[in-house]
């Protein structure tokens, strides 16, 4: 959580709200450099709704 938490603010994140923005639009980056359990991105996505 702390490693995604930096990795966004330094790609640009300017809030809590888009930290987990950032974290589900890199997801695939993510799971395939971190050894992140998918529940983490699942918990990501139901924090974060998008607009339709």
């Amino acid at each position: 959580m702390i490693v995604n938490s930096i990795m966004a603010i330094l790609a640009g994140a300017d809030g809590p709200t888009s930290i987990p923005k950032w974290a589900l639009l890199k997801s695939d980056f993510l799971l395939h450099h971190l050894d992140l359990p998918t529940a983490f991105l699942e918990w990501m996505s139901s924090v974060v709704s998008f607009p339709p």
